[in-house]
Formats: structure tokens, C-alpha cells, sequence
């Protein structure tokens, strides 16, 4: 997805993906969830992380695991 909002050919195609992003050619996503490849993701892929449905005590668990990862 990245590659695609930088503007660069990404399979077969030749179109732009609009608008071209102007934070460090990436445009920020945001990774939830709990499970591991959540987790992975959100380090590897995310500008942040989020848990929703959760009490107070979980969240800061998964948070503590995002900053552990």
C-alpha cells in the first residue's frame, strides 16, 4: 500500500493512487487488534495502535506489548 501511495507501479498496473501522501511518502495507518500479528503489524506497518472493546487493564497490556515488540 505504501508503495502504491508513493506513486510507484505496483503489479501490472500503471495508475496513481491519489492524494500522494507528504508524511515521509507514507500515509499513516492505524494497526488494531490484540493478537500477535496484530502486534507485528502495528510495529512493522503502523503509526500507531489502538484496541478497541477492551477495559482499561487490557488495553495497557496490548500497549505494553506494541512498545515491547
Amino acid at each position: 500500500m505504501h508503495r502504491l501511495w508513493r506513486g510507484e507501479p505496483v503489479g501490472d498496473g500503471d495508475k496513481k493512487a491519489t492524494p500522494t501522501p507528504v508524511n515521509d511518502d507514507r500515509v499513516p495507518i492505524l494497526i488494531g487488534g490484540a493478537g500477535d500479528q496484530s502486534i507485528r503489524r502495528a510495529v512493522e506497518w503502523g503509526a500507531g495502535w489502538t484496541m478497541a472493546g477492551s477495559t482499561p487493564d487490557t488495553a495497557a497490556e496490548g500497549a505494553d506489548r506494541v512498545r515491547t515488540a
